[in-house]
Order: structure tokens, then sequence, then C-alpha cells
């Protein structure tokens, strides 16, 4: 089945028409709406694939209206009810990067509970300067015109990956698609991204609200939470990321198998897509056993910890050898609350700065 785009927040409703899309290309919702099954084909290799698909739209987090994270609460309880395979966030790229969108972002992370990995998370760079724009400013030459469009959108995505997934990982991360201001010429790199997602959809039952990551905050800082109950959410969430990384090395793993088999076919349309995000053949191959490595490492670090938390719990402690693992338990709880602490004293700085802003602004 295929979906109309809805021109009314009515139509929105109907089940053969999808969430309102303005003419720049921006989702017009002003709710969590989930449209499908809907049957989606895109070209790639000279030839046609199809993908179904179930699209959960939301609004902007922040939104245009300057709403922050008011709808994360209603988005994180929809996808704890529809699992997720992904994330398409979608960034304005001719908006300045603010610390309401940082704000944002820093929630959205801790919302996913260490799951929302470069894996499954997609960027869809909109509204990138287009030739007419930097003409205006006196870049003339093409070659010019998409250096300038590639640094604005290595831009966008380092300051996003540095946020979700931290300074080391960043510079790596290229799951991004750009599209022109004025055009949709990013739309079949975005489907292409979506089909290479991993097919099992993440763990929902680790997804948190805002307000639940709030009130966690708040009780491991007051004391509320004890010891043992700190254990058992860090063993969860270990035990979700556990499963998450490996999801991510399988996906990794078929990238790497496919880049191989695409570059023995010299696909003129793959070699355009690896040549927009500046990465030859040898570079791409490189960062992905890079990253498979990198993935292997982190798993074992956390059945390590996984271990440590479960023998502890368990009072297991002639299976902790010399009491290695203990000594890990304890440091791994003395480490959680420094980072919530850390995290309070970010978040309450961010909204005193936005505050700021805003009086600024209507000033």
């Amino acid at each position: 089945m295929g979906l109309r785009p809805a021109t009314s927040a009515d139509e929105e409703l109907k089940p053969d028409h999808g969430p309102r899309v303005s003419s720049a290309f921006e989702s017009c919702t002003s709710r969590v709406l989930s449209k499908g099954p809907a049957n989606v084909t895109f070209d790639f290799n000279q030839t046609k694939w199809e993908m179904c698909l179930n699209v959960s739209d939301t609004p902007g987090i922040p939104d245009t209206n300057g709403r922050g994270v008011s709808f994360l609460d209603a988005f994180m309880k929809h996808a704890k009810e529809n699992p997720l395979n992904g994330v398409v966030l979608m960034i304005d790229a001719s908006s300045r990067l603010t610390q309401e969108l940082q704000y944002a972002l820093l929630a959205l992370r801790e919302c996913f509970n260490s799951l929302l990995s470069e894996t499954r998370l997609i960027l869809y760079i909109n509204k990138l300067p287009n030739s007419f724009s930097l003409k205006q400013q006196g870049i003339r030459r093409n070659e010019e015109q998409a250096y300038e469009r590639e640094k604005k959108a290595t831009e966008v995505a380092h300051f996003v990956a540095n946020i979700l997934f931290g300074p080391g990982k960043a510079g790596e991360f290229r799951n991004y698609v750009k599209n022109e201001q004025g055009s949709n010429d990013g739309v079949e790199g975005l489907k292409l991204l979506i089909s290479q997602l991993p097919p099992a959809p993440m763990d929902s039952s680790q997804f948190r609200t805002w307000s639940e990551k709030k009130k966690y905050y708040e009780d491991l800082k007051n004391g509320v939470l004890g010891r043992e109950q700190c254990m058992q959410e860090l063993r969860k969430r270990k035990e979700g990321r556990k499963e998450e990384i490996k999801q991510s090395l399988s996906a990794t793993f078929k990238e790497f198998h496919k880049l191989d088999w695409w570059w023995g076919k010299r696909s003129n349309q793959f070699l355009h897509f690896i040549g927009a995000q500046e990465d030859s053949f040898e570079t791409k191959k490189w960062r992905l056993e890079n990253k498979i490595s990198e993935l292997m490492q982190e798993q074992r670090n956390v059945d390590t910890e996984i271990r440590g938390l479960r023998e502890n719990l368990d009072g297991d402690l002639a299976a902790c050898k010399g009491r290695q693992r203990v000594d890990q338990a304890v440091r791994a709880i003395k480490e959680e609350k420094q980072r919530c602490q850390k995290l309070l004293k970010e978040f309450t700085e961010l909204e005193s700065q936005i505050g700021r802003t805003l009086d600024l602004q209507s000033a």
C-alpha cells in the first residue's frame, strides 16, 4: 500500500494518507502518528528494490515552535508500544545548532538508555545551501559549492554524533544523507540507509520517558535508590546494550559483505553514493573493519561488567575472583552516580542558558 501526503490534520488520521509535509520537505505534524505498512520502492545498483515500512512521525524535538522536549514523553511512550528498527532525525542545516537542540539530543540519548547506536540512527540533513544561495555568497564553482555543502553537513553530523555517541565516535559517523534547500534529492539515499537498518527491532522495554529519567537522576542523587536497585538498573541497561551490540555487529558484517559485492559490480550508482560521503572504497572498508573490531571489544567489556553485577546481585562472592568483580560492580555504581550528577548539572546549566536566550528574544 502507498500513502499519499496529507494536506490537513484530519487527513493525517486517514489510513491511506501519510503525515503532512511542507513545501520545504518538513514534517508539519503536531502529534505522534504511526502509518503503515506501506510498500516503498527505490532504485539502486540499476535495480528496483522494495521494502515494507511502518513509520512513526513525531513533532520535532525541539520543534519549530520552540517547545523543547515537551513531546519527548509522548514519543518514548509510543516507542515502547511500537518497537523501532531505527530513528531518522531530520536536522535543518540552515538553522543554528542551538543549546536547545543540544539539550533535546542529550535527553533523547538518555531516554533510549544506551540503545541508540550509530547503526540505528540516520541523519537527514535538510536545507543545505543550493547553487543559487551559494552564488549569492560569491561561491560559483561547482567544486567549491560541493565543498561548502559537505563542510556544513559534516559540522551538523559531528554536532549530533558528539552528543549521542561521544567525541570518540563523532568523527567516524557517516550515516547521514544530504538534501539541498528546495529539493528532495536526498530521498533515495534515505531509502537506501533505511534498508540497511538491523532487521530486529530495539528492545523497547529498555526505553524510558524523559520524566522517568529525571526521576531516576534525582532518586540516585538523593539516595532513594539503594545499592541493589542501582545494580539491577545497571544490569538491565548493560544486557540491553549487549543485545544491541549483537544486532550492530550483524548489520555491520552485512554491510561489509555488501561492500565487497557492490565493488565487484563497479556500480556507478554505488560509486556515486560512497563518493557523496567523501569515502573511497578502501576508506569505507577500513572504517567498517574498525567498527567491527570496536564492537567486538565493547561486547567483551560489557560481558565482564554483566558478570560482575550478576554475581554481586546473586551473592555469589566465591565466584568473584579475589573480589575483582565485586570491585568492578562497586566502581560501576560509583561511576553511574557521578555520570548522573554530571548530567543533572549539565541539564540545569543548559536550562538556564536557554531561559536567558528566550528572555533576550522576547525583550
